[in-house]
């Protein structure tokens, strides 16, 4: 495993664990209004420094050197590739939301 993959499975591992303890935070705050003002300090940064290790971990490569290799790319396929990862986007949201329903 070269150093930017182990460097995005820190960053997945950091970011899933702050945001489980900021879970349990907002859980443990339910019945009073702080954990509105808790939400609107950043609570999703956590899930957003996870996703740049999934990107990492993905590409081992740095970020500069990824968008070199999606400048390189043929237009048709950025086309295609950036099609599929929004339809990505969109499965895991619906995954997400329906866990939520389902456990509610």
């Amino acid at each position: 495993m070269n150093k930017h993959r182990a460097l995005g499975l820190a960053y997945i591992v950091a970011g899933l664990g702050v945001s489980a303890a900021l879970i349990a935070i907002l859980d443990a705050l339910e019945g009073s209004n702080e954990w509105l003002n808790l939400l609107g300090k950043g609570a999703a940064m956590p899930g957003v420094l996870a996703m740049v290790g999934a990107v990492k971990l993905a590409t081992g490569a740095p970020f500069s050197e990824t968008n070199a290799r999606w400048q390189a790319m043929a237009p048709w396929k950025q086309s295609l590739l950036g099609f599929l990862l929004i339809v990505l986007g969109f499965c895991l949201i619906g995954a997400v939301i329906a866990t939520i329903i389902h456990f509610e």
